[in-house]
């Protein structure tokens, strides 16, 4: 069993929160257990690709499956109006009962005590695996919280991104065990025992009260008999209950004047109330302090058309709307407010009985209200809502914008329908109102909601607008930027021919271009920080005692990396080009040193500003998982697997780069992106992908990355800022500069292609994963001594080498064979591009095998690039 969150392991035990260092993971119960018990700090929601390694918030997470309540037995005491621990007659629950209760045997992921546990007052968290992952923040939300109030746990702990902080001193019990859905389903339908003696006591109330609107005033009056200081969660009901009945601005002001949040303000507790308290909540609580319910009995009776036609109670205010005092239903006026165009008209009403026509019955009972489906997919067309196939077999719904096209869910549809239907006008026909129209539509929302039924909507016919050969299109917030080997082009979305992806939409405008497409021009104050921070990477040390600042940029080196930047951005898959770009460290690293922080990160996230990328954890690939692309869409254009590790398995990527990837989502069929279409591939490392097979070559292009920058000195220390929203100001000159230079990157491309250049280090870290340092000195010196056609023997060869190092010989703590160090040699030559013959001697008493060395030298790689894009 795996799952999906976020993790930091800088945070630990009760650590600095704001602590960058955020990065997504894929666990088993065992390894999140150990995470915990590392002290470190995890987060339930797995981050989106481009958000980096801050704090992220809740905009910032793309998912959850994970669920964790934290039970700290805390209560506000209603008299001390302090918080002190509960007794078991107010809900305390202990870590022994959870560990002798079998339901969390059979249902919960795992169960730890928290730093602030102790055995007089029992704290700890429970952990659930939840049996669908969950993409909305609300509907998380939602969960979350029925499990909160279930525990009666902390209510501060129910968004996409709350954190939560190891302990290193923790008890702690794995059960190992995903939630049903037929469970999960129990617990979100299980009332706490409070709203069930409200459910039972006051259903009358709250029947009447959902149609029959109660005045603020009233409500006013019903607060001022609550105490303002109340227990937290019996506080937050009245909340929920006022702000699922009012609008926002209403709920909002009623709960100022009676008792206000003065942490997180009311506006946020009323936009993150719980969706389960009613009215009857208010009138329960109001009651339960002395106000009189008679006050409520009869204060205004509502005809059958929804027309007021007694007050029988001269001291309650009506406030009812005027166009539920109307008798008469206007068909225009209805169609004018409500925006909708008749022929879209979805609902009509119907007579059970036969009419007089003269004379036709107006008695609302001898009506029904229906929906007309067909009519519902035209008005759904009409608001842009269509289907995508992504194959033969498969179709996605999305929504259509002035040539945007955003994925959306059925759950969006029915959001929407919802929405537009409390926004129409009180009376939709002659007979009903819009409560009636949306009880119809709730009572039909398993058919009207459902696939097959939405499956219906007309699919788009145009084509998507993608990367040609010789162009590449970059969407800002304002302009659509076309860039060619020679030129950029700006021009507006209605001018598009053909439909783009919302997400693949830049989320900022483009002001300025400073593309300098005239070698005369000076453009020396054109050169943005990432430019600069590139030409740093791109600048090695020559000697051991050189500074980090006496250094120069390697030209070949830099304009291979912004080719390779450009190959990543410019989106159009030519079947002649199947690499994987890899960036790589150039450093050798001995013994267990572990190089890194040279910027390969940031790299890969300035791509991903203007492409949408999806991040794989390296340290994490199970490439047998059949879900492995889940997380991959169709408009994905870039896959990053960020540091992975040494043996990574390069070869499961073949079929991928050059044919194109299945995406296989739980419970979905298969979806085959074709290749043409397919993202591409990024791979940063500290170790090296070894293999320099001809297949392995036709795949991979790599670039080293200098040590300028390290773990102790980073860019934010040379530029005095951190680079993207983390360091730049919106209308900072940097991200013009920095959106420049990237498109000119694929300008470059465009002219050059891939440019390739010698590598510093590299075939001597591929060698160093194969073989021990000392026989790389050993061939070395070997090789320097020997003439040409001199023949160098197997058996010689592994004793000699041996010889000169011990610890490699048969009683040596490094033990190797004559088998091994004949692999290593053919390596070793191989990689240093030495031309040899194997070959072996012919006279009976000597059939020893051998290498005939061949001395040549190879040739630096000449390459030639065009200095006159700006650079």
């Amino acid at each position: 069993m795996k799952f999906e969150l976020s993790i930091n392991n800088k945070i630990i035990n009760k650590g600095d929160i704001r602590a960058f260092g955020w990065v997504n993971a894929t666990f088993t119960p065992q390894q999140l257990m150990q995470h915990i018990l590392n002290g470190y700090a995890y987060s339930q929601g797995v981050i989106k690709p481009d958000v980096g390694t801050k704090k992220p918030k809740v905009s910032d997470i793309s998912h959850a499956q994970l669920l964790s309540v934290d039970v700290d037995n805390d209560i506000i005491d209603p008299v001390k109006k302090v918080k002190r621990c509960k007794t078991y007659d107010e809900g305390y629950l202990s870590w022994d009962a959870i560990m002798e209760d079998p339901w969390y045997h059979e249902n919960a992921l795992l169960a730890y005590t928290t730093a602030s546990h102790s055995d007089k007052h029992h704290k700890f968290r429970i952990v659930f695996l939840l049996p669908e992952i969950i993409y909305e923040p609300s509907k998380y939300k939602e969960i979350v919280s029925v499990f909160i109030e279930k525990y009666h746990g902390d209510s501060q702990c129910s968004n996409f991104d709350r954190l939560f902080f190891g302990n290193t001193n923790a008890t702690y019990y794995v059960f190992g065990n995903q939630l049903s859905i037929s469970e999960l389903n129990n617990i979100l339908s299980i009332p706490s025992d409070a709203d069930i003696q409200i459910e039972k006591s006051y259903a009358h109330y709250n029947e009447r009260y959902s149609n029959e609107k109660l005045t603020e005033s009233q409500v006013a009056d019903m607060l001022s008999y609550i105490p303002s200081q109340m227990a937290y969660e019996d506080w937050g009901k009245i909340v929920s209950a006022i702000g699922n009945y009012f609008n926002e601005s209403t709920a909002v002001r009623l709960i100022e004047n009676w008792s206000p949040d003065t942490k997180q303000g009311t506006l946020y507790k009323v936009r993150h109330r719980s969706k389960r308290p009613t009215i009857a909540s208010v009138i329960y609580y109001a009651a339960q302090n002395g106000f009189d319910k008679k006050k409520l009995h009869s204060r205004l009776s509502i005809s059958k058309k929804g027309r007021l036609v007694k007050d029988d109670n001269e001291n309650v205010d009506v406030d009812i709307a005027e166009d539920v005092d109307d008798d008469v239903f206007n068909e225009n006026d209805f169609f004018e407010q409500a925006n909708i165009q008749r022929i879209h008209r979805f609902w009509f009403e119907q007579s059970k009985v036969k009419q007089d026509k003269d004379n036709p019955s107006n008695d609302k009972s001898d009506y029904v209200l229906k929906i007309n489906k067909t009519k519902m997919i035209e008005y759904l067309e009409d608001r842009g809502y269509r289907k995508h196939w992504l194959d033969k077999k498969t179709s996605i719904l999305v929504q259509v914008t002035d040539n945007i096209v955003e994925m959306i869910t059925e759950e969006r549809i029915i959001d929407f329908i919802k929405n537009e239907i409390k926004a129409f006008p009180y009376r939709v026909s002659q007979m009903f109102n819009r409560n009636d129209l949306m009880e119809v539509f709730l009572n039909q929302i398993n058919n009207l909601g459902s696939k097959q039924f939405l499956r219906m909507l007309s699919a788009i016919e145009e084509e998507f607008v993608f990367d040609s050969k010789n162009e590449a299109y970059f969407f800002f917030e304002n302009s659509v930027v076309k860039i060619t080997k020679d030129n950029y082009y700006l021009f507006k979305y209605t001018e598009l021919n053909g439909f783009i992806w919302k997400e693949q939409i830049i989320d900022k405008p483009i002001n300025n271009i400073f593309i300098n497409l005239n070698d005369n021009e000076d453009d020396s104050n054109d050169v943005g920080q990432f430019e600069l921070f590139l030409k740093k990477v791109c600048s090695p040390k020559t000697h051991p005692e050189q500074q980090r600042h006496d250094r120069t940029v390697d030209d070949k080196r830099f304009y291979s990396l912004i080719s390779a930047i450009g190959y990543m951005l410019h989106t159009f898959k030519d079947p002649t080009v199947t690499k994987a770009v890899i960036l790589c460290e150039e450093k050798i690293a001995k013994g267990d040193e572990s190089n890194g922080r040279t910027g390969k990160g940031l790299t890969a996230k300035a791509i991903g500003k203007l492409r949408k990328q999806v991040l794989f954890n390296g340290k994490n690939i199970d490439f047998n998982s059949p879900f492995f692309y889940q997380t991959v869409d169709p408009d994905t254009q870039i896959i990053y697997f960020d540091d992975v590790e040494r043996n990574f398995n390069f070869e499961k990527l073949f079929s991928d780069l050059t044919e194109g990837i299945s995406i296989t989502q739980k419970g979905q069929k298969p979806v085959i992106i074709p290749y043409e279409k397919s993202p591409k591939f990024l791979i940063s490392t500290n170790a090296v992908l070894s293999n320099d097979s001809d297949s392995h070559k036709a795949r991979k292009f790599e670039i080293e990355y200098s040590d300028y920058f390290d773990a102790e000195y980073q860019p934010s220390h040379e530029f005095g800022n951190f680079f993207f929203n983390e360091g730049w100001d919106k209308d900072s000159k940097e991200w013009d500069l920095f959106y420049s230079f990237m498109m000119s990157c694929t300008m470059v491309y465009l002219n050059q292609g891939l440019i390739p250049y010698e590598p510093m280090n590299l075939s001597e870290r591929k060698l160093l994963t194969k073989m021990p340092e000392a026989f790389i000195e050993f061939a070395d010196e070997l090789i320097e001594s020997i003439s040409n056609k001199d023949k160098i023997y197997r058996e010689k060869l592994y004793e000699d080498f041996t010889n000169k190092n011990k610890m490699y010989g048969p009683s040596g703590k490094n033990a190797t064979t004559q088998t091994r160090t004949t692999k290593w040699f053919n390596d070793y030559l191989t990689f240093k591009n030495i031309d040899f013959i194997a070959g072996m001697n012919s006279l009976r008493d000597d059939r020893r095998k051998f290498w005939e060395i061949t001395k040549s030298n190879s040739e630096d790689v000449d390459v030639n690039y065009d200095d006159n894009l700006g650079f």
